[in-house]
């Protein structure tokens, strides 16, 4: 068997890139929560009314990144089981570890689609989730509790400004007449 050596070598290969894999999605997920994390959080800033669709899009989501790394059992090689190939042909024994690593990176294969289509969703409801956060914050900078449409600072200086009470100050011309001095107030 000219060729198994090179075939055992390309299925070890293709073990290690299904655990860095593996590893990859870990990490994604991880990140897809604490972005969850930080969107539940900032809700208190934007209307109740899109507070409670927000948190559940990104409670979802949330779940399903826990989903993607929850720990599963990963098909390994027993060193235990491998000891009784010791008395075999060395041939015959890299042809049971290329079959044995065949069926463990089969196995794996599945556990990483599975893994995979769990990210996707946690992905999809975390975008619904910031896309509802972002439509919550438009919707809560335009409008107030009554309803109205908000007018903003200078709407509120300029009410400000109309209501405010005279000065008990002296006018310009009682000043000048008390000291001859014309004076200018500032309020």
């Amino acid at each position: 068997m000219p060729s198994l050596d090179l075939l055992l070598q390309t299925i070890m290969l293709e073990r290690d890139k299904q655990l860095a894999h593996f590893d990859a999605l870990d990490t994604k997920a991880g990140v897809l929560l604490a972005f969850d994390g930080v969107l539940i959080a900032l809700t208190r800033f934007i209307r109740l009314a899109v507070q409670w669709p927000e948190i559940g899009l990104a409670a979802a989501s949330a779940l399903f990144a826990v989903l993607t790394f929850w720990p599963r059992e990963f098909p390994f090689l027993s060193p235990r089981d491998l000891r009784k190939y010791l008395t075999y042909e060395t041939e015959n024994t890299r042809l049971m570890l290329h079959d044995t690593i065949g069926v463990m990176i089969t196995r794996g294969g599945r556990l990483l689609e599975a893994k995979a289509r769990y990210l996707k969703v946690a992905l999809v409801f975390l975008l619904l989730a910031a896309i509802t956060f972002g439509a919550g914050i438009i919707y809560s900078t335009n409008t107030t509790a009554a309803g109205r449409t908000h007018r903003g600072k200078e709407g509120q200086v300029a009410r400000a400004t109309a209501t405010a009470t005279p000065c008990p100050c002296p006018s310009p011309s009682a000043s000048a007449s008390a000291g001859g001095r014309v004076g200018h107030h500032i309020h």
